[in-house]
């Protein structure tokens, strides 16, 4: 059953507005039913980056469905073993009946695998810039552009996160925690630069690859939020953490 069909089911029961599907490793949009609304796929590289952290670490009760609030609307989010699906409701709903439901729709049904959708990189306009800026330095930089577009998603994901843990306030302990915590990622150490805000350096002088850099920015994320679990506790973490997905939604 493709996400179309099991929406219209679920919609027999649940006001659903409408669903998405996320690859889990990178957060890249596999099936989108959203495209008349809201544009709710800028959390999709965050959700590829930090979901699993934030299903295992932040949630107290059932660790395969969550919902955040954006909008107005319940965000249900589903976690399945190779991607996330998340469904946007219009009000408040139980999550047990909800997910009681989709698992009854999805063994009634006999599985259709979607086809393989190309990988698609999100970048915004200050990344585009950043990336024209680096054009003068590209016969010594051993980074490539669409690599390092895809670094600068990643870091500005890292920078939301430090500026929400650090409360507005000094950057210091977690900008140095990310420099203890990349001296573990040696490949990544070598591209980033940790003062005030983190930056992707101008010449990179080692060759990453877009799986190297999902690898190793996700060990960093995960530690991050590991760490504000450790200080802040689960559930208010788990509401900073909503805080940076809302930011990143609206840029």
């Amino acid at each position: 059953m493709n996400l179309n069909q099991m929406v219209e089911k679920i919609k027999e029961t649940f006001p659903i507005l409408g669903a998405m599907r996320l690859n889990k490793e990178d957060g890249s949009v596999l099936e989108d039913l959203l495209k008349s609304s809201d544009n709710i796929s800028d959390i999709g590289a965050f959700l590829g980056s930090a979901g699993d952290v934030i299903f295992k670490k932040f949630q107290l009760n059932n660790p395969v469905i969550s919902f955040l609030k954006m909008n107005g609307h319940d965000i249900v989010l589903i976690s399945e073993k190779n991607e996330f699906i998340l469904f946007k409701v219009n009000g408040d709903i139980d999550l047990n009946s909800f997910y009681d439901l989709y698992q009854t729709i999805k063994e009634e049904s006999v599985k259709v695998e979607s086809p393989k959708v190309e990988e698609k990189v999100y970048q915004k306009m200050d990344i585009e810039k950043s990336v024209k800026e680096f054009k003068q330095v590209k016969e010594e930089d051993k980074l490539g552009e669409i690599e390092r577009k895809l670094l600068l998603s990643k870091v500005l994901q890292l920078n939301y996160l430090i500026d929400e843990f650090s409360q507005s306030g000094d950057r210091k302990v977690w900008n140095n925690f990310i420099k203890e915590y990349l001296k573990n990622v040696e490949m990544l150490e070598k591209a980033l630069d940790v003062e005030d805000r983190i930056n992707v350096k101008p010449i990179v002088s080692v060759e990453i690859n877009r799986d190297e850099i999902q690898r190793t920015t996700k060990i960093v994320i995960d530690g991050v939020c590991k760490k504000a679990v450790e200080v802040y506790g689960a559930s208010e973490a788990k509401k900073m953490v909503q805080n940076v997905i809302e930011k990143l939604s609206k840029r």
